[in-house]
């Protein structure tokens, strides 16, 4: 059985800058009450329409779809349009339907992104269902309000707090400390969404669209407070006064207002004391009317510093991850340009944030060369990143002429020393292919050169036979040498979950054990208090993306015997890449360091964390593509075994520098969705003591799991006030 929760708070009264007694705020709140039946249109100033906020619904609309799907959010919100229609007498379709993209692109999209983007459907699908309600969509996710965002999320989940003053000020003193947002906004009555989710399972689904939702359609607890801050226009909900409502005077007139998302979560969040909380979420939207001052970041022309990825091929579409700078504004539009060529316009653009965008650009048939990156906002002002993006040429496509070596036994890994033919790129990957069996992808691959690509391959269990050797350039040309790989040995192996940690392959005198993972975790310093074991990746590297800086990863081996004084011949590390924040055309180095203290498996943070010895060997990732990455351990692993050191596990550390090239790189975890296989140990030994005395490896006991009370469906959401 699941459990739900549900908590509204709606502040009552208004406070105006430089009117800081509460007497003056009732005074205001009077002056509210009065004005609702005054008229909804003013006209400010020569001919200029003041845009109405839409009016509030008559009773709740609850959620009523799956929470799985792109599916599922499209049918809840347009059920809830559907039902505003009926019970605000509207004709029925008037509001139209939520159309999103499909549930890849959405998958992969960033929480800012959703939540501009619903929010924003939710604005303009109310443009004319009333005399003066025009409609008008936010302008941005502004970078300095949604860090304002994320540092009062974090605030709340690290200190398993809820509430609009959890740090002691209210929304709009967070707003005023600011040093760049205080001196650039002006009064707004509005300043701050709140939302919680806690469940019994491992995870809160749609934490982003179900807040939008509960917000619009599910409020009338907080006397619609939320809704009218996710829909406030010029002039406030029924209220004739400008003041209330956005100014609209900064940029293009046909948006208004910068906002912000900020989102934590932790298994520890459980600031009601309800026990059963496996996982607790807490989501905040602050928003601003900004001004210019000829100094605030949105004043003047935008900026274009960086393009990711800044290379692709002229076959095709590249999705442009992450265009940074700054200034940008809803609106905007971006294109490529190259002296003696036509501009190619971006398409499908996002802006993500003032500093954000997404988009597409159509290369095919495009010249060869460098080209200009260049954003311009409605404004007509433009920034020009020079020589910012390569396009790349291609041939008639990639050819495989041989591999070295040819052959190798289903018993473990093999190194290919060359895979020669022609037309190699970087990016490329490389599998082994034979029908009615499993891909075997190559890993640790490197195109030395356009005619020359090495790799390995984990023949471990494949079936015995020959093999087609194909490789795949990153524009989907590809090229195969049938039948041109031998895998020698018996047949196929029982998986190695089942076996754990039963011998694999016994040698002549040697015997194989793999040992699986038993503590996976990392470690954050962007939130260092917070503890994630039931993380389904464990990052290494610095994250831009979520603002959470410099992550680390630690793993430990589950026990096994092995007697005292064997000698390992061979130990490798097995980790599967899932996850890369921001993708990129490039590699990075990942090193591996022996844990020198003992830590708790059960609790670790970045402010816990154990310190680490010696490195103990490296391995490089690509980052635009997940795959498996092997490690050679054996001098560790030995140690470990004739008891040279204790084994407190490995730490993986990544590039942690902040500058451009930062990314941050997620292996899979026992927690992983099925197919991304979790870290294991393979260890081959030979010999040990006659006594059979064993060595433990493996100093920890079974690691945290995701424990699901009941059947796992329970949610639990908490709006808490607007403001």
């Amino acid at each position: 059985m699941g459990y739900w929760i549900l908590l509204a708070i709606v502040r009552r009264f208004v406070m105006r800058p430089n009117q800081p007694d509460r007497a003056t705020g009732n005074k205001r709140f009077r002056r509210l009450l009065i004005l609702i039946a005054a008229p909804i249109l003013l006209l400010a100033g020569a001919g200029q329409v003041l845009a109405d906020s839409p009016p509030n619904l008559t009773a709740d609309i609850p959620w009523n779809a799956g929470t799985s799907s792109v599916a599922d959010v499209e049918a809840a919100f347009n059920h809830g349009r559907r039902q505003e229609e009926a019970q605000l007498s509207l004709g029925t379709g008037s509001l139209g339907n939520l159309d999103l993209p499909s549930q890849a692109v959405w998958d992969a999209t960033s929480d800012d992104s959703k939540a501009l983007t619903i929010m924003n459907a939710e604005r303009t699908a109310r443009a004319g269902m009333k005399a003066g309600v025009i409609g008008l969509p936010f302008t941005a996710v502004q970078t300095d309000v949604d860090s304002l965002a994320q540092y009062y999320a974090n605030y709340l989940v690290t200190n398993n707090k809820t509430g609009h003053e959890a740090d002691g000020r209210t929304p709009f003193r967070r707003i005023d400390d600011d040093p760049v947002l205080g001196p650039c906004h002006e009064f707004l009555h509005r300043a701050e969404n709140l939302a919680y989710f806690w469940t019994s399972s491992s995870s809160n689904p749609l934490y982003i669209e179900r807040s939008i939702y509960n917000w619009v359609y599910d409020d009338a607890s907080s006397a619609w407070g939320h809704r009218e801050a996710v829909l406030l226009q010029d002039n406030a909900l029924g209220i004739s006064d400008p003041d209330y409502g956005f100014n609209n005077n900064v940029g293009d007139s046909g948006s208004e207002g910068f906002v912000g998302i900020g989102v934590a979560q932790s298994p520890d969040y459980d600031p009601q004391g309800l026990g059963w909380v496996n996982m607790g979420t807490a989501v905040v939207l602050n928003m601003i009317d900004p001004i210019s001052t000829g100094t605030c970041p949105w004043d003047g022309s935008p900026t274009v510093t960086s393009i990711t990825p800044n290379t692709g091929a002229n076959t095709g579409v590249v999705h442009i991850t992450s265009l940074a700078g700054n200034n940008f504004q809803a609106g905007t539009t971006a294109k490529l340009q190259k002296s003696g060529q036509p501009d190619i316009p971006a398409t499908n653009v996002q802006v993500v944030t003032t500093a954000k965008i997404e988009c597409n650009f159509d290369l095919t048939g495009a010249a060869a060369g460098t080209w200009d990156v260049v954003v311009t906002n409605l404004d007509t002002k433009s920034g020009k990143l020079t020589n910012g993006f390569t396009v790349t040429g291609t041939g008639p496509g990639p050819t495989v002429t041989s591999i070295t070596p040819n052959t190798g036994p289903n018993t473990g890994p093999i190194q290919i020393t060359n895979l020669a033919g022609s037309g190699f790129q970087d990016g490329a990957s490389v599998r082994l292919s034979m029908q009615g069996k499993t891909d075997i992808w190559a890993t640790n691959l490197q195109v030395v050169s356009a005619s020359k690509i090495t790799c390995a391959f984990d023949l471990t269990g494949a079936a015995p036979g020959t093999w087609d050797v194909v490789v795949i350039n990153r524009d989907d040309a590809s090229a195969t040498l049938p039948n041109g790989f031998r895998i020698t040995g018996p047949g196929p192996v029982m998986p190695y979950s089942a076996l754990l940690p039963a011998i694999l392959q016994p040698q002549a005198g040697e015997t194989t054990v793999r040992l699986g993972v038993t503590v996976d975790t990392t470690v954050l310093h962007g939130t260092p208090n917070l503890f994630y074991g039931t993380a389904k990746s464990m990052w290494t590297g610095y994250d831009i993306c979520w603002d959470y800086g410099t992550s680390r990863s630690l793993i430990a081996f589950s026990p096994a015997s092995i007697p005292k004084e064997s000698t390992v011949t061979k130990a490798t590390v097995h980790v599967y890449l899932n996850h890369i924040c921001p993708v990129s055309d490039s590699t990075r180095t990942i090193t591996a360091y022996r844990i020198q203290d003992n830590w708790d498996p059960n609790a670790v943070t970045w402010n816990t964390q154990p310190g680490h010895a010696e490195s103990h060997g490296q391995f490089v990732v690509s980052t635009n593509r997940r795959a498996s990455y092997t490690l050679d351990v054996t001098s560790l692993m030995q140690g470990w075994v004739s008891g040279t050191f204790t084994n407190y596990g490995l730490m993986f550390r990544g590039p942690e520098s902040s500058g451009g090239t930062a990314v941050a790189i997620g292996f899979a975890t026992r927690q992983s969705d099925t197919g991304e296989q979790p870290a294991y140990v393979e260890v081959t030994y030979r010999g040990g003591a006659a006594s059979g005395e064993a060595v433990e490896l493996g100093s920890f006991g079974p690691g945290p799991e995701a424990a699901a009370l009941g059947d796992g469906s329970g949610t639990g959401f908490l709006p808490v006030g607007a403001r």
